[in-house]
C-alpha cells in the first residue's frame, strides 16, 4: 500500500483495520504500513461526557467484532481502542467528519461476522453508504501512515510519518548528505552524526515493533515525538 491509501481502498482489497499495520516489504527491504483507525461520535447538543462514552462503546464494538471475525497476533483490541481515540480526537478538523466516522462504525460494529466478510465487496456491502462518506469527510484528518526502509546496503534510507492531518513527516538519509528532517518537504533540521546507524535494516517481524523502530529513529533524529 501507498501512504495515500484511504479506509475505501482497504475495505475494497479486503483490509479494514482499525490501526492494524500490514507491512509490505520491497525488494529494497521499504515498508509502508498504513494505519486506518476507527470511530466516534461527536453530536452536538450533547455534554462532553455523554459523546466520550458513545464513543467508547461505538468502538468497543467495532474492536471487538474485528477482534473475534479477523483475529490478528499482531493487533489487539486496546491496541484498535488506542487508535480509535486518535480518530475521535482529529475528526473535528473535518466538517462532517465526526458524524461520518460514528455511523461507519456504528454500522460495522453491529454486523455478524458473515456480513463482516460482504464489507470487502463493493456489491452487497451492508455498509457500503457510510464507506463512500466517510472516504469523503475522513481521510484527510483520521488516517495514520507510517513507513521506512532503505537499500540493502544501508547506505540510504528514508522514513515517513503522516497521521492525523498534523503533516508529513520525513527523515532522508544518504552518504552524500547525511540524515536530513522534512516537515512538509521543508527542511527542519538534520542529524548528521546518526548516519549511518540510522539506515540499519529494520525487524519486520512484528508490525507494531516496525511501527516503533521507526517512530524511535525519527525521535533520534529530529526530536519529534510521533503517536502511532
Amino acid at each position: 500500500m501507498n501512504r495515500s491509501t484511504t479506509l475505501l481502498a482497504l475495505v475494497l482489497a479486503g483490509s479494514i483495520r482499525c490501526g492494524g499495520p500490514s507491512p509490505a516489504s520491497d525488494e529494497a527491504g521499504e515498508s509502508d504500513t498504513t494505519d486506518s483507525t476507527s470511530s466516534t461520535d461527536s453530536t452536538t447538543g450533547t455534554d462532553s461526557s455523554d459523546s466520550t462514552t458513545g464513543a467508547e462503546d461505538t468502538c468497543l464494538a467495532f474492536c471487538e467484532l474485528q477482534d473475534q471475525c479477523e483475529p490478528d497476533p499482531f493487533y489487539s483490541v486496546a491496541d484498535c481502542l488506542s487508535d480509535c481515540a486518535h480518530e475521535f480526537e482529529a475528526a473535528p478538523g473535518a466538517e462532517g467528519c465526526p458524524v461520518a466516522l460514528s455511523e461507519f462504525y456504528t454500522c460495522v460494529g453491529g454486523l455478524t461476522c458473515a456480513e463482516f466478510e460482504q464489507i470487502f465487496e463493493v456489491e452487497n456491502n451492508p455498509c457500503y453508504d457510510e464507506v463512500i462518506a466517510y472516504d469523503e469527510l475522513c481521510s484527510e484528518v483520521v488516517s495514520c501512515d507510517i513507513a521506512g526502509g532503505g537499500d540493502e546496503q544501508g547506505s540510504s534510507c528514508s522514513y515517513q510519518y503522516d497521521c492525523y492531518g498534523g503533516g508529513l513527516h520525513e527523515v532522508e538519509c544518504d552518504a552524500e548528505s547525511g540524515c536530513t528532517c522534512l516537515l512538509e518537504g521543508v527542511e527542519v533540521g538534520s542529524c548528521d552524526p546518526l548516519y549511518p546507524a540510522l539506515c540499519e535494516p529494520l525487524d519486520f517481524s512484528d508490525p507494531n515493533v516496525t511501527n516503533m523502530q521507526i517512530l524511535d529513529r525519527m525521535h533520534d533524529c529530529c526530536g519529534w515525538v510521533l503517536d502511532r
